[in-house]
């Protein structure tokens, strides 16, 4: 398994052939299939991509489905097989990324927050708030990883989203994560909505 380490970014695990998803501790298909019919979701953005192999399963679940994923690795762009021209590249250090999200809207992040410090954390969190469902996970405190500089416990990251207008969404994070296999997800996944949404799912 080839890490690429890049600098305050964080980085990515790479595909090879053992590994042809990256990182199988964030590839949960499972996980993705359940949110896309919960929440009856239109706009899919993955913020922190990678080399885009989550944005690949999206584009093949449902074609009409918008998919947009935001990166700050240029060698991500790089990769074989990477769906670049779904893909934006962004460094959240020098502010909110100029990107449109569209109604019915989730973004999915899975181990990025934690490599953001966090002065610079409004500029993804803006980002965050023009989705309806946010999902993400979280490194815990203490946790270790390349360039982990923002890590923290569940509840740092509910009273953050409440203050941008979310709610955690308890049966929604509970449900996925019984789904979830051995992975990032089981360990901290989150699924946050507006505080407007109604509860129990299909929001829209």
């Amino acid at each position: 398994m080839r890490f690429v380490n890049d600098r305050h970014l964080g980085g990515y695990v790479a595909a090879d052939a053992e590994y042809p998803n990256g990182d199988p501790l964030t590839y949960t298909p499972r996980v993705w299939a359940y949110l896309l019919t919960r929440f009856d979701v239109e706009h899919v953005v993955d913020v922190g991509c990678g080399e885009g192999h989550a944005l690949r399963w999206f584009l093949s679940r449902q074609r009409q489905m918008r998919v947009t994923g935001i990166e700050g690795c240029a060698e991500a762009f790089l990769a074989p097989g990477a769906p670049t021209q779904h893909m934006v590249l962004v460094d959240f250090v020098d502010g909110p990324p100029a990107v449109s999200i569209g109604p019915k809207a989730l973004v999915w992040s899975c181990e990025f927050v934690e490599h953001v410090d966090e002065e610079f954390s409004p500029n993804f969190l803006q980002l965050f708030a023009q989705a309806d469902v946010v999902a993400m996970t979280h490194a815990l405190p203490g946790q270790p990883g390349h360039h982990h500089v923002n890590c923290r416990p569940p509840q740092y990251w509910v009273d953050t989203m409440a203050e941008r207008g979310f709610r955690l969404d308890q049966p929604a994070t509970d449900g996925s994560r019984a789904i979830a296999p051995a992975s990032h997800w089981k360990r901290s996944g989150l699924v946050f909505v507006k505080h407007d949404l109604p509860e129990g799912g299909r929001a829209w």
